[in-house]
Parts: structure tokens; C-alpha cells; sequence
């Protein structure tokens, strides 16, 4: 059976916790099946990858190290919400891989599963 390809999309910042976990369960759950699994930053939720940002939850920095482990397959971030929340590469907290807005529209028609959280 081929993998699906399967893209979560966190936007806003703060989460919840218990919000941020869920969306975490479910990307590691769909991994653990072996599935193709991408996570896009966009917009607010950049700053969730800001290692000196002062609102990060408690245990975000556990969760981030666990995509790693999990060998999530993409984690990605918009280029242009960097720019529009003044952060750089060097801020990030995890390794990522940068993207322009005119190209995840692209990225979202080739999942066969799109969760935004």
C-alpha cells in the first residue's frame, strides 16, 4: 500500500497546550503508520519556533525535538511569515526548510490529507 501524503498546517500562536498537543498526536499517529508526514509554520504560528520567545508553552520545546525522532518526513516554514514576525533562521529552534507563500498552495494539491490546526 502506498503511504499517503499528509500535511499539517499550524497558523496561529499561542495555542492552547492541550490544543498544540492534539495536533502533535496527530501528525506522530499518522508517522507512526508509516504515512508521508509534512508540518507547515505559517503566519503566527512561526513564532511557536522561536527559541527566545517568552509565550512558547510548557513542553513545546519536547514536542518540536520528538519530529526529529519520529524522522517527520518535512517541516517547513513560509518565508514571508518570518519576515512579517522579524525572525530569521538563526531564531528557529529546529532545522526547517524555507518556502515561498506562492509555492504552498502547490504543496496543499499534492496531499492526499490536509489537517490545519
Amino acid at each position: 500500500m502506498k503511504p499517503k501524503r499528509c500535511l499539517f498546517i499550524l497558523r496561529v500562536c499561542p495555542l492552547e497546550s492541550r490544543d498544540l498537543q492534539e495536533v502533535f498526536d496527530q501528525l506522530l499517529t499518522f508517522k507512526a503508520f508509516d504515512q508521508y508526514v509534512s508540518l507547515l509554520f505559517l503566519d503566527q504560528s512561526v513564532q511557536l519556533l522561536n527559541h527566545s520567545s517568552k509565550g512558547r508553552p510548557p513542553g513545546l520545546q519536547g514536542l518540536l525535538d520528538a519530529l526529529a525522532f519520529y524522522e517527520v518526513d518535512q517541516i517547513m516554514v513560509e518565508r514571508e511569515s518570518l519576515l512579517e514576525q522579524q525572525l530569521s533562521l538563526e531564531a528557529l529552534s529546529i532545522p526547517v526548510t524555507v518556502m515561498a507563500r506562492s509555492e504552498w498552495s502547490q504543496l496543499i494539491h499534492q496531499q492526499d490529507i490536509v489537517v490545519a490546526g
